[in-house]
């Protein structure tokens, strides 16, 4: 059953918050203020991959059994299925490119990333 902490969860969760960073967009988390920490971890994450789109895929992943406690499974899915509509609609509003996935990793997960045009060489 939803608790008073997980409602407020999922409500910090659903007003999704983008900053691009060396041109890769980042969620961030709820509480999320130092802004210094997070321009190095992208830039890890950068050195480590060098697509931005899927460096923004695992930045951006959030497992909803990490964020939320004490749900039932059915309520899990329902959890992650309100915050992939919350996303998509936010998203749709900023720019059209980028896409929210969600899918089964450890129990539901979503991410997201701006869908980028592939060059042919």
């Amino acid at each position: 059953m939803m608790n008073e902490a997980n409602i407020a969860t999922l409500d910090q969760l659903c007003d999704l918050r983008l900053v691009e960073i060396c041109g890769v967009l980042v969620r961030l988390a709820p509480g999320e203020e130092d802004m210094e920490e997070l321009h190095r971890t992208v830039l890890t994450w950068i050195q480590k991959e060098s697509e931005p789109e899927r460096v923004e895929k695992v930045l951006n992943h959030l497992h909803v059994y990490d964020a939320f406690e004490d749900l039932s499974e059915d309520e899990y899915d329902a959890v992650a299925a309100k915050l992939f509509a919350c996303w998509n609609e936010a998203v749709g509003q900023i720019d059209k490119t980028i896409r929210v996935e969600k899918y089964e990793d450890y129990g539901p997960t979503l991410t997201l990333y701006r869908s980028r045009q592939r060059t042919e060489a």
